[in-house]
């Protein structure tokens, strides 16, 4: 009995693997059943994806863009509300998914040039209600009743500004541009983050850009969190991210767990503790980042 044993529990591994012997279903061709049905799924036609339509302009739907101030101040939000109105003979159904600022907007500065985007996310907070949602013939809706504009672009200087919606599919409903808005902007004091990124938005090469956060709990080096705003200059091929602490926090070896690298401690200056990481595909295509990048926040080495 004991020499039955290797042969017994091979057949049982084999049979757990799915790896016995093949069991011929048809005596006469020795054909194994499950040969035979993985062909047929291999000659079987896949089905094919199923095709999303295209988002439709309706009829008779026309956006407005409003101004929620009379006065907008450099370093206040300057917000705005869009709404649609539906003329047309049927009701629209939308969804509302978030806004991004740099491509649906366009905000033209007092040398009618196009003013940077800083902050793609415009919409992310501003939803108005659960989706989907409808406007009945004749009616108006609240699409974005607060879209802080400000915070977004870099409105920097005193002067008329202009601010228009370029169009946007909600869900499968297009929704159309909307009217032009002049604004006056009066001149005001920026916020912090905004001094750093007039700082940084004139040393960025040919094809760069730069998005900024708001004011949060962050973790320059993978551990320890402090008060600050972390800057992201990119590129379509690469990222570097700069951050903005309060106070200085430990420059340790993040855990393995944190795949971005090792940020390095640039130094301080009057915009406080500053830290930088700049992956060595931004440092092929930017040779010189960091000695500009600590020379436009006048960082002097701690």
């Amino acid at each position: 009995m004991a020499g039955r044993w290797p042969g017994i529990l091979v057949l049982v591994f084999q049979l757990a693997a799915g790896c016995a012997a093949p069991v011929p279903s048809d005596p006469a061709q020795g054909e194994n059943p499950r040969t035979k049905r993985e062909s047929a799924q291999e000659i079987a036609p896949r089905p094919t994806a199923k095709l999303v339509p295209s988002p439709v302009l309706p009829a008779g739907l026309t956006t407005r863009l409003m101004p929620l101030r009379v006065r907008h101040v450099i370093g206040e939000p300057m917000p705005f509300s869009l709404q649609a109105r539906n003329d047309g003979e049927a009701p629209v159904e939308y969804t509302c998914p978030p806004i991004l600022a740099g491509t649906d907007f366009l905000v033209t500065g007092p040398d009618g040039k196009p003013v940077p985007c800083v902050d793609q996310h415009l919409g992310i907070l501003c939803r108005m209600a659960p989706n989907p949602m409808l406007i009945s013939q004749g009616r108006t809706a609240l699409l974005f009743r607060r879209l802080p504009l400000a915070h977004a672009f870099w409105i920097a200087a005193p002067g008329r500004y202009t601010v228009r919606f370029l169009g946007a599919p909600l869900g499968q409903t297009l929704f159309p541009p909307s009217n032009e808005v002049p604004f006056d902007v009066e001149p005001g004091e920026l916020r912090p983050a905004d001094r750093i990124v007039g700082r940084l938005l004139p040393i960025l090469p040919d094809g760069w850009s730069l998005y900024r956060s708001g004011r949060r709990k962050l973790a320059p080096n993978g551990r320890e969190r402090a008060t600050g705003a972390w800057f992201s200059l990119w590129c379509p091929a690469a990222r570097i991210t700069v951050w903005q602490m309060e106070r200085r926090v430990k420059n340790a070896d993040p855990p393995r767990w944190w795949e971005r690298g090792v940020s390095e401690c640039l130094g301080e200056s009057g915009l406080g503790h500053f830290y930088v990481l700049i992956p060595d595909k931004a440092k092929v295509l930017w040779p010189d980042a960091r000695e500009r990048i600590a020379g436009a926040l006048e960082i002097r080495r701690e």
